[in-house]
């Protein structure tokens, strides 16, 4: 059979009838191997045996190639801007023991580092502490001692408290209840002298009082077995142990250095000798019925330069 003019010839298959256009479009569908989607009357003819079973005119083939270029150029172009972007696979995989043992050691390596970091700031802080220890004792040796002391004023002791005086003169009637049932008898007359304290220097007078006052606070610490006396103690006893300590924060800030007088330091001997050789219940009696006069002492020493 002899092809139409200008139209392609076919061997086996029949074709409905088709214009120039769509000879052209099946011919560029069937160069390109594409099927068109747009077309249901070539979807129904451009299927593989229909290619092979049509023969196309030569100028038909170069027309449809140049065209299949084109358009397969230009379905190419649109097929990339539509085609949707695949996403990247996310795939779950086990870590092996070694992976995980990495980890484990990575994460006992921060804490490692973390602890040093803070025992280095707890370095630091001691060493801060150390350093401000350090240099308040520097600040004390490079200021006055007068910057620095802390007040130990005698001027409260000037004129006593009535209360205070009364409660020595109630413990000391209860003493005299029970001294007449013992032996106290002394051959020491520690507390008369030839001497008054006004004679002595403000620094003899306070260590004369400390002296008698220490003596004072050892007796009625004493063990008892007299309850009216163990209460009528408690007291006196609390008040001449502050009087004592400020006596000795006085000597310690006001004469550290000072060295009795020659008086003073005949009187201490024989207080010395007198705690080595009298009885226990001589120093007790003896101390108690004379704690006024320790008050008095105490009242020169407070009056400094006015004591006469």
């Amino acid at each position: 059979m002899e092809p139409l003019a200008g139209l392609p010839h076919v061997t086996q298959v029949g074709l409905p009838a088709l214009s120039k256009c769509e000879w052209l479009q099946l011919a560029v569908l069937c160069e390109s191997n594409l099927v068109p989607r747009d077309n249901e009357h070539l979807m129904s003819v451009a299927a593989p045996t229909i290619c092979r079973a049509v023969d196309f005119p030569a100028d038909l083939k170069a027309q449809s190639h140049r065209a299949g270029g084109i358009k397969t150029r230009e379905m190419e172009q649109q097929g990339s801007h539509t085609r949707p972007k695949q996403l990247p696979e996310i795939s779950y995989q086990p870590r092996s023991p070694i992976a995980t043992r990495a980890t484990h050691s990575n994460t006992v390596r921060h804490l490692r580092i973390r602890g040093s970091a803070l025992a280095i700031k707890m370095l630091h802080l001691s060493f801060a502490l150390l350093l401000s220890v350090v240099l308040g004792y520097g600040l004390g040796a490079a200021f006055p001692r007068d910057t620095l002391k802390k007040n130990f004023s005698l001027s409260k002791y000037q004129f006593l408290v009535p209360h205070e005086l009364k409660a020595v003169q109630k413990m000391k009637e209860q003493f005299e209840n029970i001294m007449l049932l013992s032996d106290r008898k002394c051959h020491t007359r520690l507390f008369h002298r030839k001497w008054r304290p006004a004679d002595l220097s403000v620094a003899d007078r306070v260590m004369l009082v400390e002296a008698e006052l220490e003596l004072a606070t050892a007796m009625l610490g004493l063990p008892t077995t007299t309850p009216a006396f163990a209460e009528a103690r408690q007291r006196p006893l609390a008040f001449l142990t502050q009087v004592w300590e400020d006596l000795r924060g006085w000597m310690a800030t006001e004469a550290p250095s000072h060295q009795p007088s020659g008086k003073l330091r005949h009187w201490l001997q024989k207080l010395q000798t007198a705690k080595e050789t009298e009885t226990t219940g001589c120093l007790e009696a003896s101390t108690i019925l004379h704690l006024f006069q320790v008050l008095n002492d105490l009242r020169c020493a407070a009056l400094q330069k006015q004591c006469t």
